[in-house]
């Protein structure tokens, strides 16, 4: 059971690594509706981001995984961070576009 454990959990990190080159491959497109001068009406939540991720790459990403640093509240370029597996963590770019 041990060596079969290990083979196992081997085998899902490898497949996480290809889940992040996946997600850091392409910038994300996160349409949102905004105000004048690029302020956000509310922040952009993480399942908006789950789902934008999912289009752009076809893995499905679990909202609960995606940690955002500060609440995203403007137009622009952001960086978040996907929790792949417990060793593995992807970066990827968030473009937020007016809607």
């Amino acid at each position: 059971i041990k060596t079969a454990r290990t083979a196992r959990a081997a085998r899902d990190e490898d497949h996480a690594k290809e889940i992040k080159t996946k997600l850091e491959a392409n910038a994300v497109n996160v349409k949102v509706r905004s105000g004048e001068g690029g302020r956000l009406f509310g922040a952009v939540t993480t399942a908006e981001i789950a789902d934008a991720i999912g289009e752009v790459s076809g893995e499905k990403v679990d909202r609960r995984t995606i940690v955002v640093a500060n609440p995203i509240k403007s137009l622009g370029a952001h960086t978040v961070t996907v929790k792949v597996h417990d060793d593995v963590e992807a970066q990827v770019s968030l473009n937020v576009v007016a809607a």
